[in-house]
């Protein structure tokens, strides 16, 4: 859940730094979801051998890919390497995380992007808040979490036991 900040809208945008090296942290956990389901597909399958057998592979995995980030970024606005950067995806105008359909755009607009030389990512060098293409063509914005606050806090530890009446 987004915290108080963060849904008011007023968290500072991440630096670009630590958005530029946070997906390479996704794409290796993203490796072991690609591995299961290209597992299963060729358990099923059998080897993608033909034409068609590529191209349903691939687009197994587009889908899968796909469905981890939408569902990461709904759910939370983060992904797991993002908590660990202390970042989130917040829509541009409320400031919490993104819905079903705006994470599946920022989705699709980053594919496209991230193929044609990353210029998605490069063009956050240049775009006068510093978003990513496909975060200024969706509507979101990758800011900074509190590392300090936590959503769910362990009860304080005793340091005596109960004394009984």
């Amino acid at each position: 859940m987004a915290d108080d900040r963060t849904a008011a809208g007023s968290s500072e945008t991440a630096g670009i730094g630590r958005r530029f090296v946070c997906p390479m942290y996704d794409t290796l956990l993203l490796l072991a979801v690609l591995f299961l389901g290209s597992a299963l597909f060729t358990s099923v399958a059998g080897a993608a051998d033909s034409l068609a057998a590529r191209i349903a592979l691939q687009a197994l995995l587009l889908v899968l890919t796909g469905a981890y980030f939408v569902w990461c970024w709904t759910r939370s606005g983060q992904t797991l390497p993002m908590q660990a950067w202390h970042l989130r995806i917040v829509d541009t105008d409320s400031g919490r995380p993104p819905g079903l359909r705006q994470a599946l755009k920022r989705y699709l607009l980053a594919i496209p992007g991230t193929l044609l030389a990353g210029i998605s990512f490069l063009w956050g060098l240049v775009d006068r808040d510093r978003l990513f293409l496909h975060d200024r063509l969706a509507g979101t914005r990758i800011v900074k979490t509190d590392p300090d606050r936590r959503t769910t806090a362990a009860p304080p530890a005793r340091s005596s036991p109960p004394r009984s009446g």
